[in-house]
C-alpha cells in the first residue's frame, strides 16, 4: 500500500468493515502495521459506510479512543 511508514507519530483509530469494496479491509491490516501503536476496529458485515450502518457503535469507538489518555481503546 505505502512504500515507506507515513511517518504518523501520534495514536491512530483505523477502522474498517469486512465487506467494504471501495477500501478494501487488507488495506486498514496494512496501514495498521505501518502505524507504530495504532488502533484497529474492524466490523463485521460492514460496507464503505459502516459509520452510518452501525452508527452507536461506531459513535461509542471513536468516543472511548478520543478520550483515554494516550489514544488507546480501553474498557
Amino acid at each position: 500500500m505505502y512504500p515507506e511508514p507515513p511517518g504518523i507519530s501520534q495514536p491512530a483509530l483505523i477502522v474498517t468493515g469486512t465487506e467494504d469494496v471501495s477500501t478494501p479491509p487488507g488495506n486498514a491490516d496494512i496501514l495498521a502495521q505501518q502505524i507504530l501503536g495504532s488502533q484497529p476496529v474492524r466490523f463485521e458485515e460492514a460496507g464503505h459506510g459502516l459509520m452510518y450502518q452501525h452508527s452507536l457503535e461506531w459513535s461509542h469507538i471513536v468516543k472511548r479512543f478520543l478520550r483515554s489518555p494516550n489514544g488507546f481503546l480501553v474498557q
